[in-house]
């Protein structure tokens, strides 16, 4: 179970307690409860608890977070993106920016999210997939810096994702 109250990038709260009950379960309707309801009462609880955290991260990463565009391949390289995923994930990027020099931190999480969830989910298993998660949220928590070497042009990245 997990919980997403942003939107379709998969912030999930309490996921580390949740992989903790992985093997209980919600019987038929004629068996005992496998799970006390109390139980998914502390995880919606610990979803809340943590959502001013949460809230205070995404408000600055798109009021703070703002860098030039030729800043995110090595921004993404940082956070464990490989070449591939960076060009992936500029592709989306330029596709959502269009003529604009700059972005977010949001954006590139957001960016960055939304091709692992619908380019590259299918593809990976479980594990990989949570460690591209991780480095989406690097992403989103760490401060743009620039670069030792910009990335001059970016039309190299203006192609459709593999």
């Amino acid at each position: 179970m997990g919980y997403r109250f942003i939107c379709q990038n998969w912030m999930v709260w309490g996921e580390e307690t949740i992989r903790e009950k992985e093997d209980y379960h919600i019987k038929s309707k004629d068996s005992d409860v496998g799970i006390d309801p109390d139980y998914f009462e502390e995880v919606i609880a610990e979803v809340f608890e943590r959502r001013d955290m949460l809230s205070d991260t995404v408000k600055h990463a798109e009021e703070d977070g703002e860098m030039p565009l030729s800043w995110v391949p090595a921004h993404l390289e940082r956070a464990g993106f490989g070449k591939q995923y960076q060009k992936n994930i500029v592709y989306r990027l330029l596709d959502q920016t269009h003529e604009s020099s700059e972005t977010t931190t949001w954006r590139v999480y957001n960016a960055a999210t939304t091709h692992l969830d619908h380019d590259r989910a299918v593809a990976m298993g479980p594990e990989p997939y949570d460690q591209k998660q991780d480095a989406a949220w690097q992403v989103l928590t760490s401060e743009p810096e620039a670069p030792e070497e910009e990335v001059e042009n970016l039309n190299k990245f203006a192609k459709a994702p593999r």
